[in-house]
């Protein structure tokens, strides 16, 4: 379901295909529902994420990626990476 734009403030469906396993949300739609509880619920996905993975998001955003220190245990790297 979404809002028309036609001046009307009521839902109608989209008009893509709703998926059983998407609670009857069109795939569009079920990842916008996501995001809506994620953010409503101030959740972070960073959590998640291994040193590996917080490195190639950082690539992928263009964040400098900081060095291990040599003596830097590696759960505080870790931690320093997630900040």
């Amino acid at each position: 379901m979404e809002l028309q734009e036609s001046g009307a403030v009521k839902e109608e469906p989209c008009g893509r295909p709703a998926l059983l396993e998407y609670s009857g949300y069109c795939t569009v739609h079920y990842k916008e529902c996501l995001v809506e509880l994620i953010n409503s619920n101030a959740l972070d996905p960073v959590v998640l994420l291994d040193v590996a993975e917080l490195r190639a998001e950082m690539d992928r955003w263009k964040v400098p990626v900081p060095d291990k220190q040599p003596l830097e245990p590696d759960q505080r790297y870790e931690d320093r990476l997630r900040q």
